[in-house]
């Protein structure tokens, strides 16, 4: 009896709550979306991650995806998904933690109705998406990191360059004093010793 259990608990919970999708097939759709993100700017990015918290929420059959990205040292970023104009409060969010390497680097919540049912495939279907995300977020964490960088850099050379023009111009100012010292002094001489 048990194999006949499992399948009619498959079909009953196809019947209830829909197929769900493998996890391959939404991390195909994100990869989608950062080749797409990558053709229609100037230079390849990582993918948007409202997109991928939209195409994570579709893919899933849910009504709301939150992905939230940690920044260490500021504040962390989220990008919200929903379907409805419904408010979800936390308890309505299931929260999966997001790992790259041996770091936590995010956290990917959905509505919990998305992922119900008792299959260990949809067990795992959100622990293996929020997996296979950490690369996405970490990827996203490195761009904030270099773009912040980056303009650190760029006010650094702004106050170089203010830096030389100030030093250029005292010694302009010097030369030109010392210029006017000849002038009055030291020429005055010459002409009456001639």
């Amino acid at each position: 009896l048990g194999p006949l259990y499992v399948r009619a608990e498959r079909f009953v919970d196809r019947l209830l709550y829909g197929t769900r999708p493998a996890p391959y097939r939404v991390l195909a759709d994100i990869t989608a979306l950062s080749h797409l993100s990558a053709t229609d700017s100037t230079s390849a990015q990582a993918p948007d991650l409202s997109r991928v918290a939209q195409a994570v929420g579709l893919a899933l059959g849910a009504r709301a995806c939150r992905l939230t990205v940690y920044r260490p040292g500021l504040r962390d970023r989220t990008y919200k998904w929903a379907q409805t104009t419904d408010r979800f409060s936390a308890r309505d969010l299931l929260d999966v933690p997001v790992r790259h390497g041996n770091g936590e680097v995010g956290l990917l919540a959905v509505d919990r109705q998305a992922v119900s049912g008792l299959t260990e495939q949809r067990q795992h279907l959100l622990a293996d998406i929020a997996d296979a995300l950490g690369v996405v977020l970490e990827a996203s964490r490195s761009g904030i990191e270099l773009e912040r960088q980056l303009r650190a850099a760029l006010a650094h050379a702004e106050e170089i360059a203010v830096s030389r023009r100030r030093i250029v111009a005292e010694i302009d100012g010097e030369r030109r004093r010392i210029e006017r010292d000849l002038h009055d002094g030291a020429q005055q001489h010459l002409v009456s010793l001639r």
